[in-house]
């Protein structure tokens, strides 16, 4: 259980770091469209992510239910 907290807790600010330095050093450099475009870039690059952590949590429920089943 540990384990999986530190793990969730590197990753969310892994994401925090990305989104406020990252955007935000945008946004310093290329005004408000810079930064607009580096979101939607963000997001298309996170959204394949979102899908496969989706589908492994799906997975895990149904592996989850069937072992105790038998």
């Amino acid at each position: 259980k540990y384990s999986r907290n530190t793990y969730v807790r590197l990753i969310a600010g892994f994401f925090i770091l990305l989104i406020v330095v990252g955007l935000g050093l945008i946004y310093y450099f290329y005004g408000k469209s810079g930064f607009i475009s580096g979101l939607l870039c963000v997001l298309g690059g996170l959204f394949p992510l979102a899908l496969i952590l989706l589908a492994l949590f799906f997975i895990d429920l149904i592996v989850k239910r069937n072992q105790d089943d038998s």
